[in-house]
């Protein structure tokens, strides 16, 4: 009988399984780095889709109640022309949007503010009168800033300017004293055209737009809500901290053509000068967004324009959506400029849309209302 010669199996040397090892920690890195872009890519198509539907909100708010695009509120200016110009563009698209609403005036610097007959006057009481009405759920006794009135229309800015038009007057926000934040929700227009910022009435218009509660924060703690996309940054979604009002996430914000187009010279005002940049703040015309400390943290957001030429005196510029609006959310770096090498000068510079010119490595990201996506995807 023969027998059959057994050879022992032979394993792997300890240089095959470093080479296995390695390849599917490559191939492991490459789907980690793939999944990561299907990630972002989704979180920029969902921005994407609502800056889409913001804007079909503002059209259905033209079309169904305003009459015309909401004015967003900028402040182009502190000389007393500049703050007659925008409070009397609010009033006169109330009283468009409203027609049997009366107000006799508008207050501004160069009478009071809160005397009886303005508009002013009847936001301001329509927050009293829930407050007298309205316990056990009243208005805190000062906004989150530390404010001592709510209602102040003066502190309407382009990223609460939207929420205001499309949603409404804000509810009381309930404070969870776990967590020191503050939950917000619309009150929305009274359905009542005599009187559409009454409060305790229960019968309220539909909104153009459904706003995300969850989503609503109040960076500033003026007591007017800004509307935040859905980029999954803290403290989203709990709202603004008591303590600190703000919100990491850049909001949504609003630019009316109406304000940008102001930079213009041909209306009467200051024009700007020739080397592309706006002028000053204290020189009026310039349509940004915020004008506070929050600056520093999401950078400035202003309108983008179409083309500028700076070779004539003046310089000639149009605008994107020249008749009617842009949406600019900052996306997912919450940034909507950054000074970066390479960037344009000042955070004032024109940003021209599609060619890119005077963009920061923020802008690259930043979604808007008429880019179908980040505004990197249009550059020629």
């Amino acid at each position: 009988m023969k027998s059959v010669a057994t050879h022992p199996r032979r394993g792997f040397t300890l240089v095959e399984l470093l080479m296995v090892i390695t390849i599917i920690g490559m191939l492991m890195a490459l789907l980690v780095a793939g999944v990561m872009r299907a990630l972002v890519t989704a979180k920029i198509a969902r921005i994407t889709v609502e800056a889409g539907m913001l804007d079909t909100g503002v059209q259905n708010y033209k079309n169904e109640i305003g009459g015309d695009y909401p004015p967003d509120c900028s402040f182009l200016g502190t000389t007393q022309q500049w703050v007659d110009v925008r409070n009397n563009r609010i009033l006169a698209h109330l009283r468009k949007a409203f027609p049997r609403f009366y107000v006799s005036g508008y207050g501004n610097t160069s009478g009071p503010v809160s005397a009886q007959g303005t508009l002013q006057y009847a936001v301001q009481q329509a927050f009293k009168d829930y407050d007298a009405a309205s316990p056990p759920l009243p208005y805190p006794a000062t906004t989150p800033n530390g404010a001592s009135v709510w209602g102040d229309l003066n502190n309407l800015d382009q990223a609460e300017s939207l929420v205001f038009w499309l949603g409404g007057l804000p509810a009381p926000p309930v404070l969870n004293t776990t967590s020191n934040t503050y939950s917000f929700r619309l009150a929305g227009f009274s359905a009542n055209k005599l009187q559409p910022f009454n409060l305790i009435d229960g019968s309220r218009l539909k909104g153009p737009f459904e706003f995300q509660e969850q989503r609503f924060g109040d960076a500033d703690g003026d007591g007017w809500l800004e509307y935040y996309p859905p980029v999954d940054l803290p403290p989203q979604p709990t709202g603004s901290s008591a303590a600190q009002p703000g919100n990491a996430t850049a909001p949504y914000v609003y630019f009316n053509a109406g304000s940008y187009a102001d930079v213009t010279p041909s209306n009467g005002f200051p024009a700007y000068p020739s080397s592309g940049q706006y002028p000053a703040v204290t020189g009026g015309s310039m349509p940004v967004f915020p004008s506070n400390s929050y600056a520093s943290l999401w950078g400035a957001a202003i309108p983008y324009a179409n083309a500028y030429n700076i070779s004539t005196t003046p310089a000639q510029l149009t605008w994107f959506n020249p008749e009617k609006f842009q949406i600019v959310s900052a996306s997912l770096d919450s940034m909507y400029w950054s000074l970066t090498t390479g960037a344009s000068s000042g955070p004032d510079d024109f940003r021209v849309f599609p060619s890119g010119t005077h963009y920061s490595q923020a802008d690259l990201d930043n979604v808007t209302n008429f880019s179908n996506g980040k505004l990197q995807d249009s550059l020629p």
